[in-house]
């Protein structure tokens, strides 16, 4: 019997009546909305990024990286607050020519209502369950930044991502600002089974070219998935 998680199996008595099989029990879990953030051990899915630079102290200078990020689901342990967490290993590589050398340790949790992802030290809300359209909450509730708000625009959706088709795909829409000063755009795809299947950040900064206001400045990153393998 394939589990979501761990905590799902500590926490699903609290949730629903007894299982009487392994069938009810991904039926639960697919309804509860965990199957979108997968976190048994082994679990592994790899990814095409692609980083675009333009820099406004370097003449304008616009730079493209592609590299490859893999990450998977290595261990438990106790953390401090006493909570079962997943540790995450991502490993980073230029090309499929070459071999994979760890690059970060990150750790994911989850909750009866959330699922929370420490990046770089850096604790995030990513989604809450059950998911629905249009629900909103705080991403950065478990860090010091400022509140932004979270919102799901779009849930069990059929899509395919980077040639790969899903039948259930929940979209977040974390930051989505246009003004004269800044502009931000961050979204993530998660698909059933799968979790985090496609990312994208767009942070710039406008600045006076003659009469107009331009984007002197910015960042697009994005993260499309290539496989996974539960």
């Amino acid at each position: 019997m394939k589990t979501i998680s761990r905590f799902f199996l500590l926490l699903s008595p609290l949730l629903f009546s007894p299982f009487s099989s392994c069938k009810k029990d991904a039926a639960a879990e697919a309804y509860a909305g965990y199957n979108y953030f997968p976190l048994n051990i082994g679990h592994e899915i790899i990814y095409d990024v692609d980083s675009i630079v333009k820099n406004e102290f370097n003449l304008g200078q616009v730079d493209t990286f592609r590299f490859q990020i893999k990450e998977v689901v290595e261990s438990y342990f106790t953390d401090n607050e006493g909570r079962e967490t997943a540790r995450l290993e991502r490993y980073k590589r230029t090309d499929s020519s070459q071999p994979w050398v760890i690059h970060k340790i990150w750790t994911a949790n989850l909750t009866l209502s959330s699922a929370e992802k420490k990046e770089d030290n850096i604790t995030y809300i990513k989604l809450i369950f059950p998911p629905k359209k249009n629900r909103k909450w705080n991403g950065n509730a478990r860090n010091e930044y400022e509140e932004q708000e979270y919102k799901i625009n779009d849930i069990h959706r059929a899509e395919t991502i980077n040639n790969i088709p899903f039948d259930s795909v929940t979209t977040v829409l974390q930051a989505d600002e246009d003004n004269i000063v800044y502009k931000k755009y961050e979204i993530e795809k998660y698909a059933a089974n799968a979790g985090l299947v496609y990312k994208e950040q767009f942070n710039g900064k406008y600045g006076l070219s003659g009469s107009s206001y331009v984007l002197k400045s910015y960042t697009h990153y994005t993260e499309r998935i290539i496989s996974y393998k539960n």
